[in-house]
C-alpha cells in the first residue's frame, strides 16, 4: 500500500507546490474547428482547448471530462460538441457544462462528426454511420449498403454525405437511407475530402490524392509534386487546395492538384495531422501538439501555442534554459514563457560546448549555433550516419553517438568530423559521460571505455547484466549506468567491475542521471526518482506528472525534467524535504516507447499498472484499424513487457494503446524493412 510522505522538517512554501508543469503541450492535435475568431482544438490526451483570438491565448474547457484521444470537434452556432474514444459529448455554454449524446450509438469510439441541414451525422470506428434529428439526444444506425464500418471522416456537400472509410469511399443523396460505393477509386483507406465548386477532393492512405469533376462519376490521381502519399487532411478555398500530409508537413496547388508544392516555411513539426480554413486565417495542427497560423494561403505559418511539446534533451546554462524536441526552444524565466527556433527539427540530444550549441536530430545529422538558438548552421562533414542519439565533450572536443555509425569526433567545432570507432564492437552510440581522463560510451551492446579522447575504446562490463545502456550519469567519483530494462549499475573503479542499484525502482527503463550535492536524480518511464544514499536506495518524487521523462537538467533553483508532455521544473528546496516511500509497486500508470525503434520484425513494449484492473493493449495502423490485440486480460498491478511481431505487417507508423481502467496512453511505432 503507497504510504503518505514523512517530511522531516515543516515547509509551508513548498508543501503543495509539487511539481509545476512549465508549458501546455497536450498531445497530437486530432481535430481543429474554426468559428469567426474562435479556434476549438482537439488533442491525444483528452483535452479541448479554446481560443477566442486567433490562438494569442488558449483556455482547457473541458477539464473533469472523462480522458482519451478526442478526434473530432464541431461548433455550430451554441452547440459544441467532441467525440473520441470516451464517446460523444455535448455543450451549449462553450464548455462550461459536458452532458453525454451517445444515446443510439452502438459503437462509442467516434471519428467524425458534421452538421448537414437539420441533421447531424457521426462516423464510428466499428459501428458505421450514425444519424440524429434532435440535436445529439439520440442517434440511429444509417448502414445500408455502407459495407465497412469503419468510417474515418464524413462530410457533407451539395445536399449529399459522404463517408470516407478503411476499404473506400461512399456518398448518400438520401442522408444516409442508403450508400453507394465510388467506382474508379481503389479499395484503400481514405481520410480526407475537401470540395471547391465542381471539385471533389479525396485523399487515401498511402495512395496520395484523387480529384473528381463530375460529382463522382470518374476520377484521377493527382499527384504530381506530392513527395508524401500518407494524406491527413485536405482543405480548399477558391483556387487554393491544401493537403496535410504524415511526414512532409503541408502542400499546396493552385491548378485543381495538377502539380503539388511544399509550403512549410515557419512549421517545425512537419507530422501534420488537420487543417483547417476560415477566410484568410488557416490553422493546421501537428502530431507533436503544435497549432500554426498561416494568414497568407500557406507562404509562411507561426506557431500559436507555447511549449516545447515532447522533450528529449534539456539543458541549463548561464540562465538559459533549452529544450530540444521537434525543434529548439530556449527560456530564460525557467519556463515560464518560451521562444521557439524553426531551423532545426526531431531533436534528440542537446549539449553546450564552449560557445557553441549542437543539436542532434533524428534524420538531418547535426546543427550548430554560436547565438544561443537564433540561427543555426549544419556541421555534417564526415558524419557516418544522420540519426544522432546522443552527445559526449572532453575539453573542446565533442563526440556524437549514432544510432547506426558508432562515434563520431570533432576537433574544429564541428567542421569536420571523423569516426571514432576502434574497439567498438555495437554502433547504436546512447551515452557519454567523462570522469578524469576517460570517457565512457554506453551503446546497446555493453559499455566501452576510452582513454585517449575517443581515439581507442575498450569492453568494461564486468558486471553489468544488461547491457542496453541508455543513460549514464556521475556521483562524486562513482560512474551510474541506466539500462532499457530499468536498472542501474554503479562503479566505484573506473568501470572495472558494476554493481547493481535498483532497491525501489520500478520502472522500465532509465532515460537521464544527474547528480546535485547528496542527491542524485533519474529520469525513467514512471517518472523522477531521487536517492541520497549514493544509490542504495530509491525514491518516486514525481507526484502530479504521468509522462516518460527524457531528460533531467538542474538551475540554481529547479529541477527540471523534459518529458513527452512538455517540461516539469521542481524547486530544489522541497527535493530536500522529502524522505523515503513506499515504491514496491509502481505508483503511476506507464506505457513505455517501444524498443528498439524503428523495428523489424520485432519490437518489446513495457508498461506498469498502479492498480489490478482489466487491461488492454492493442496495435492500431495509421487510419485506426486494429491490427493485433497484444493484452486483453485482468492483471494485477505492477510491470509487465510484452513483444509485438510485425512479421505480416507492411512497412510504416503504427498507433499502441494501453487502456486499464480510467487510464489510456498512446504512443506510435515504426515498422522498417
Amino acid at each position: 500500500m503507497k504510504k503518505l510522505f514523512m517530511i522531516i522538517a515543516l515547509l509551508p512554501a513548498f508543501m503543495f507546490s509539487q511539481w509545476i508543469h512549465t508549458t501546455d503541450p497536450s498531445g497530437t492535435v486530432w481535430s481543429i474547428s474554426l468559428c469567426g475568431d474562435s479556434v476549438y482544438t482537439s488533442f491525444s490526451n483528452g483535452e479541448v482547448n479554446f481560443s477566442s483570438d486567433k490562438g494569442l491565448t488558449w483556455s482547457v474547457i473541458n477539464s473533469g471530462m472523462p480522458i482519451g484521444i478526442i478526434y473530432t470537434l464541431l461548433k455550430s452556432g451554441n452547440d459544441l460538441f467532441y467525440g473520441g474514444i470516451k464517446g460523444l459529448f455535448h455543450s451549449t455554454d462553450n464548455g462550461i457544462h459536458w452532458t453525454s449524446s451517445n444515446s443510439g450509438l452502438t459503437d462509442t469510439i467516434v471519428r467524425s462528426i458534421i452538421i448537414s441541414g437539420d441533421y447531424l451525422f457521426a462516423g464510428t470506428q466499428h459501428g458505421g454511420a450514425f444519424i440524429s434529428n434532435n440535436g445529439g439526444l439520440t442517434w440511429s444506425p444509417i448502414n445500408i449498403g455502407l459495407t465497412n464500418l469503419f468510417v474515418y471522416s464524413i462530410a457533407g456537400y451539395g445536399g449529399k454525405i459522404y463517408s470516407c472509410t478503411s476499404t473506400g469511399l461512399f456518398v448518400s443523396t438520401n442522408n444516409g437511407t442508403l450508400w453507394s460505393k465510388f467506382n474508379g477509386l481503389p479499395n484503400s483507406g481514405f481520410t480526407a475530402l475537401a470540395f471547391s465548386g465542381n471539385n471533389i477532393y479525396a485523399g487515401a492512405y498511402n495512395v496520395g490524392v484523387y480529384l473528381s469533376t463530375n460529382s463522382g462519376d470518374s476520377w484521377s490521381l493527382v499527384n504530381n509534386g506530392l513527395t508524401d502519399l500518407w494524406i491527413t487532411s485536405i482543405a480548399a478555398k477558391e483556387n487554393y487546395v491544401f493537403t496535410a500530409t504524415q511526414k512532409e508537413g503541408i502542400f499546396l496547388s493552385t491548378n485543381n492538384g495538377s502539380d503539388w508544392f511544399k509550403v512549410n516555411t515557419g512549421i517545425i513539426d512537419s507530422e501534420v495531422t488537420s487543417l483547417a480554413i476560415n477566410g484568410d486565417s488557416m490553422f493546421a495542427g501537428t502530431w507533436g501538439g503544435s497549432i500554426y497560423l498561416s494568414t497568407n494561403n500557406g507562404s509562411k505559418w507561426s506557431v500559436k501555442n507555447t511549449g516545447p511539446g515532447t522533450v528529449n534533451s534539456i539543458v541549463f546554462n548561464n540562465n538559459n534554459l533549452l529544450a530540444g524536441g521537434y525543434g529548439v526552444q530556449l527560456s530564460t524565466n525557467n519556463g515560464s514563457s518560451w521562444t521557439q527556433f524553426n531551423e532545426v527539427n526531431y531533436v534528440q540530444s542537446l549539449i553546450i560546448n564552449g560557445n557553441n550549441l549542437y543539436a542532434g536530430m533524428s534524420w538531418n545529422g547535426i546543427s550548430k549555433s554560436s547565438d544561443i538558438g537564433l540561427t543555426w548552421m549544419p556541421v555534417n562533414s564526415g558524419l557516418t550516419d544522420s540519426m544522432i542519439n546522443t552527445f559526449g565533450s572532453f575539453g573542446n572536443i565533442v563526440l556524437a553517438g549514432t544510432y547506426h555509425g558508432g562515434i563520431c569526433r570533432t576537433t574544429d567545432e564541428g567542421a569536420t568530423w571523423q569516426a571514432a570507432n576502434n574497439g567498438i564492437t555495437n554502433k547504436d552510440v546512447r551515452a557519454f559521460i567523462t570522469k578524469d581522463n576517460n570517457i565512457f560510451a554506453g551503446t546497446t551492446g555493453g559499455m566501452f571505455m576510452s582513454t585517449n579522447e575517443g581515439l581507442n575504446w575498450s569492453v568494461v562490463n564486468s558486471g553489468i547484466t544488461d547491457t542496453v545502456i541508455e543513460s549514464l550519469g556521475l556521483d562524486g567519483n562513482n560512474i551510474l549506468a541506466g539500462t532499457f530494462n530499468g536498472n542501474i549499475f554503479l562503479s566505484s573503479d573506473n568501470g572495472q567491475s558494476w554493481t547493481l542499484k535498483k532497491n525501489g525502482i520500478t520502472a522500465h527503463f532509465i532515460t537521464s542521471i544527474i547528480s546535485l550535492g547528496n542527491s542524485l536524480f533519474i529520469g525513467t518511464d514512471a517518472g523522477v526518482y531521487q536517492s541520497t544514499n549514493h544509490g542504495d536506495s530509491w525514491n518516486l518524487i514525481s507526484d502530479g506528472i504521468n509522462s516518460t521523462i527524457q531528460s533531467l537538467t538542474v538551475s540554481p533553483e529547479y529541477l527540471f525534467a523534459g518529458s513527452d508532455n512538455g517540461v516539469w521544473k521542481r524547486s530544489l528546496a522541497e527535493l530536500t524535504s522529502v524522505s523515503n516511500k513506499d515504491n514496491n509497486l509502481p505508483q503511476l500508470f506507464t506505457l513505455a516507447q517501444n524498443y528498439p525503434n524503428p523495428f523489424n520484425p520485432t519490437t518489446n513494449i513495457k508498461y506498469s499498472l498502479a492498480q489490478a484492473g482489466n487491461v488492454k493493449l492493442i496495435v492500431y495502423n495509421i487510419l485506426g484499424s486494429k491490427v493485433a490485440t497484444l493484452v486483453n486480460d485482468y492483471k494485477p498491478a505492477g510491470s509487465y513487457s510484452v513483444q509485438f511481431n510485425g512479421t505480416n505487417l507492411a512497412s510504416g507508423i503504427y498507433l499502441y494503446r494501453l487502456e486499464s481502467g480510467a487510464y489510456t496512453s498512446t504512443k506510435k511505432l515504426i515498422l522498417l524493412k
